[in-house]
């Protein structure tokens, strides 16, 4: 069960119930003494591993008895052994994929939970990015990952005729189009500017049939910086609806560039001269 000391000193074992959650050790000072041995959690059964099952050691400002040599405020051994395990965490801390208002009950994280190996019963912290108070909650439930459509703030490309800009493209209509009709060589890409900062984790784009380049690369640009990053590079030559895995944090625009040399107009006999619509 929890405890509230002025100080604590260990000299024979002092073992932490890893079976019962919410245990708090609040002291000004703990000193392992020598030849004595503190264990918190273990390889076999680390803290976390049974469901809201937490080792807090709260350590207070100030004692009424302070320890004759070291005073107080600390934690600390001498000739001692102290182990403390902790069940291991793909990552500790998140960002949110969208606002969550005050009393919100549900949180969108932009990683999986289960990925980064938080689970049901644990404790997690939302950190305030104005003034205000920090607050600390339990996880009670966690939903299946689920893809979030990201709002795009515009479209911009190398080359686009009067008739079928780049901003075709992310309009939601299939039966209007992009097109880069008689570009340079440098010239057949599309860029798509995202609303906000976001982590993508794919990206879902249609080709018009039969016209469009067998070849391409997708990049990214992030806030982490230049230049542009290419993150999948196709060439299985298949159009309509396709897929590219992209998992990237902090992206601020995605580019598909096609492969020049693979751009011919399948619908015309096969030969060079009209560059695709897309």
């Amino acid at each position: 069960s929890s405890m509230t000391v002025d100080g604590l000193e260990v000299r024979g074992i002092l073992k932490w119930d890893d079976t019962v959650p919410g245990i708090t050790l609040s002291v000004a000072w703990l000193l392992v003494a020598e030849g004595g041995l503190l264990l918190i959690g273990s390889s076999r059964e680390p803290i976390g591993l049974n469901p809201g099952v937490t080792a807090t050691i709260h350590i207070r400002q100030h004692a009424v008895h302070r320890h004759p040599i070291y005073g107080d405020r600390f934690l600390s051994g001498e000739g001692s052994t102290m182990r403390i395990v902790g069940l291991p965490r793909a990552r500790t801390w998140t960002l949110l994929s969208r606002t969550a208002v005050a009393g919100s009950s549900e949180l969108f994280l932009k990683h999986e939970p289960e990925a980064m190996g938080w689970n049901v019963g644990d404790e997690v912290g939302v950190a305030t990015t104005s003034l205000g108070d920090s607050t600390r909650h339990r996880i009670v439930a966690i939903r299946p990952a689920t893809d979030e459509r990201l709002a795009l703030a515009a479209a911009s490309a190398g080359r686009e005729e009067v008739h079928m800009p780049a901003s075709h493209a992310i309009d939601g209509n299939l039966g209007s189009l992009w097109s880069s009709y008689l570009g340079a060589a440098d010239q057949h890409w599309l860029q798509v500017d995202l609303q906000d900062e976001c982590n993508v984790t794919r990206v879902r784009y249609h080709f018009q049939e039969p016209r469009y380049a067998p070849e391409y690369r997708v990049e990214v640009l992030t806030s982490e910086g230049e230049p542009w990053e290419a993150v999948a590079n196709v060439t299985d030559g298949l159009g309509g609806w396709r897929e590219v895995e992209v998992q990237r944090d902090f992206v601020r625009a995605v580019r598909m560039v096609a492969l020049y040399s693979s751009m011919w107009n399948r619908g015309f006999r096969g030969e060079r001269g009209s560059e695709p619509a897309w």
